[in-house]
């Protein structure tokens, strides 16, 4: 029996090694897994060059050897008739890309407070569209460029427009005018994926309207560049297999509790008991239980190693077989009698 106990404890171990195994195994994947899920794949990357070159031309005057001055200088603001505007934005991708993009140029003029109490607090904006949306597609390409020359800002017209509003609702106000390039565009990798990048950008410059002096600032970054990571964050295999893990992790730990609970340890009570009770069971029909122990004087002992054999003798012999407890939980005999012989069967813990 201790052997068979022996050979059985084995066979749990072996079953708690190998969950432990697949338990360690999963718990690698699933942490495989939330550390891949947490990094962003990389479609591609891109980088997008901005330039905005400008022109002064200036009114009819005796002052200047030319009406055109360059950019990046300071000039006096009662002497800018036109500035002429070269916006150029040329965007390249790290691979072929398919691309939606459209833009539009527009002015916002913006009034500030001069007043000591008020400074800088906005009091008037008008919007103009300097140029109205323009579409365009790039299919499988890696690159694309708007090119927008001389775009003409009437500096005398805006100029007049602020010295009219501050002499109508006599207010001094300071005024820039914002010239801006819109860039609105939709990207998706390959023409089989759906998913897809929307990106704005810019390009702006800052043109004061007053009666001293103007310099044209710019207002943005010469360039901007990014990666464009995939919208998911990983490969949905990689979530399938962690996901199949936790189900099996789930399983087989529910398998284990299931063995631990149906598998006591087993006394020698145990053993006893149900070594008896099968036989009580099996053969109800020829066994009577007695409380008191059978008097056996004058009869010849005859031990039988087998139930079976036992059974026989009763069958043979029409009689019954007498069932007595001798030590409680621990020791059965069960005995036939036949004319001076006593046919003993002993039921114990060590049977099995």
């Amino acid at each position: 029996m201790k052997n068979t106990n022996f050979r059985k404890l084995k066979k749990y171990i072996k079953y708690i090694i190998t969950f432990f195994i697949i338990d360690i195994i999963g718990f690698i994947y699933i942490l495989l897994g939330i550390k891949l899920n947490n990094e962003l794949i990389i479609l591609y990357n891109y980088k997008a060059e901005k330039n905005s070159d400008y022109e002064v031309i200036l009114k009819e005057n005796d002052f200047y050897d030319s009406r055109i001055l360059p950019s990046e200088k300071y000039y006096a603001s009662q002497s800018i008739d036109d500035i002429l505007i070269n916006f150029r934005y040329d965007f390249k991708a790290s691979r072929n890309v398919n691309i939606r993009y459209n833009y539009n140029i527009v002015a916002e003029l913006i009034g500030t407070s001069n007043q000591s109490n008020d400074e800088g607090k906005q009091v008037w904006n008008r919007k103009f569209i300097i140029q109205n949306m323009k579409f365009d597609n790039i299919l499988d390409n890696d690159k694309f460029s708007i090119t927008e020359e001389n775009i003409d800002i009437d500096y005398e017209y805006y100029n007049s427009l602020v010295q009219s509003y501050e002499k109508e609702f006599k207010i001094s106000i300071n005024a820039i005018l914002k010239v801006r390039l819109n860039i609105y565009y939709n990207i998706r990798y390959n023409s089989i994926n759906m998913e897809e990048n929307k990106i704005e950008d810019f390009i702006e410059l800052d043109i004061p309207i007053n009666n001293t002096v103007t310099e044209v600032t710019r207002e943005y970054e010469d360039s901007k560049e990014d990666n464009i990571f995939s919208q998911e964050n990983n490969i949905n295999f990689y979530k399938s297999i962690c996901f199949i893990i936790v189900i099996l992790i789930l399983f087989e730990n529910i398998i284990l509790i299931k063995l631990f609970i149906k598998r006591k340890v087993v006394t020698s009570e145990d053993l006893y008991r149900k070594n008896i009770n099968q036989i009580l069971k099996y053969y109800k029909e020829l066994i009577i239980t007695v409380e008191n122990e059978p008097d056996l004087k004058n009869l010849k002992f005859m031990y039988i190693r087998n139930i079976d054999d036992l059974i026989d003798v009763a069958e043979q012999n029409s009689t019954n077989i007498i069932h007595y407890e001798k030590i409680k939980d621990k020791e059965s005999i069960l005995y036939v009698i036949v004319h001076k012989y006593v046919y003993i069967y002993e039921v114990t813990d060590k049977k099995n």
